[in-house]
């Protein structure tokens, strides 16, 4: 999928399930009323690149039962809770190899939500080389885990456009 805009849906903007190797490139999701891309259903390899979602009812991402995802150069912004929703299904399959690279997650309610518990339901996940500005609105951190690690390297994280620095 390439080069398309998918707005004002009922449910989500983009709905991936039980499938292999797609790749979704500089696409727009924007007011959709739930979610802008929800992923789930046994996917592998799925890569969204150069893609915005923005100003979502719900959650900019939603992702559980899914292998081989990635995100690279996209921005969320302005999703009404969390901008990434990561999470597992009734037979504990969640997210396995997932990375978020040179992203931009800006002035959602809430930054990347890993709801796994533990590596057997979510593993292999990393957001490097990304910058995070305004999504503490409900007072949480920009990156939250209940279990599962969530592995972050070389990301910046702004309050408005001053960056936050270790001394601060």
């Amino acid at each position: 999928m390439t080069n398309s805009i998918f707005e004002q849906n009922f449910f989500d903007g983009v709905a991936y399930y039980d499938s292999n190797e797609i790749s979704t490139t500089d696409c727009v999701i924007r007011n959709n009323q739930f979610a802008g891309i929800s992923l789930d259903n046994d996917l592998v390899d799925i890569t969204f690149t150069r893609c915005q979602t923005e100003s979502n009812g719900d959650v900019g991402v939603f992702a559980r039962n899914v292998e081989g995802l990635q995100f690279l150069d996209c921005k969320i912004s302005g999703s009404a809770d969390w901008a990434v929703f990561l999470t597992y299904d009734l037979k504990n399959l969640g997210v396995r190899d997932t990375t978020f690279e040179l992203c931009q997650f800006e002035k959602n309610r809430r930054g990347v939500f890993m709801a796994s518990f533990d590596e057997i339901q979510s593993s292999g996940t990393l957001v490097t080389k990304s910058t995070f500005v305004g999504n503490k609105q409900s007072g949480r951190e920009n990156v939250v885990t209940r279990g599962s690690k969530i592995v972050e390297t070389s990301n910046e994280y702004l309050t408005s456009k001053r960056m936050v620095t270790a001394s601060e």
